[in-house]
């Protein structure tokens, strides 16, 4: 039997210097997966530029998909290609957005 995976999406918002609303958050926070190999969609809404960063071990079975990315000024589509887990044990992940200046 493979364990499935479990990815967490956590969103820092952006700062301004102005009262301006600002946003930076994503439209779903949890992926629960079965063992296969799979692309996850991550919808972004903000009004600032963002990095992401993936966790620890987890940088090993998830990767970006550059290829089908999908930035706008006011919402973007972020891909993510998750490997196979072959092993018995669940695995879990952490991936952070934050505005690309580092204002949390």
């Amino acid at each position: 039997m493979l364990a499935v995976a479990a990815i967490a999406l956590v969103s820092s918002g952006c700062k301004r210097d102005n009262a301006d609303k600002t946003i930076l958050t994503v439209a779903k926070t949890t992926f629960d997966l079965s063992s296969s190999s799979t692309t996850i969609k991550v919808e972004v809404t903000h009004n600032c530029d963002f990095d992401y960063e993936i966790d620890g071990a987890a940088k090993e079975w998830i990767h970006h998909d550059e290829s089908r990315a999908k930035q706008e000024s006011a919402s973007s589509v972020v891909y993510f290609k998750v490997s196979a887990n072959e092993n018995v044990e669940a695995r879990s992940a952490t991936i952070t957005f934050r505005s690309s200046n580092g204002a949390n």
